[in-house]
């Protein structure tokens, strides 16, 4: 869902408290969690997380961008669509990373 998201649009601190406090009670209410110590700082510790997750995908869609950059000669004359190569150079470097996208 994160990463749905996350490339569809940039997510503001709003819209990611929401989708995290939309998590946890999901689960709650499906009896899929018991928290053994305060919900508030669950949820602190999962939007920070959630944050974090973000940036290091960004990180690497930039790295991505930059190596597109650096071959854009080779990219250009090759009539490749700059969007499907980009995905899976992304791909690769997440993959390399040990980072699930």
């Amino acid at each position: 869902m994160v990463v749905i998201l996350h490339t569809l649009m940039k997510l503001n601190p709003i819209q990611i408290q929401y989708v995290c406090e939309r998590i946890i009670r999901d689960l709650k209410e499906k009896d899929l969690v018991v928290f053994k110590s305060d919900e508030g700082k669950v949820l602190k510790r999962m939007i920070a997380e959630f944050e974090k997750n973000l940036k290091e995908e960004d990180a690497i869609e930039d790295e991505a961008r930059k190596l597109m950059e650096r071959h854009d000669s080779e990219v250009s004359g090759g009539g490749i669509n700059k969007g499907k190569l980009l995905m899976m150079l992304k791909k690769e470097i997440a993959k390399k990373k040990r980072f699930p996208l």
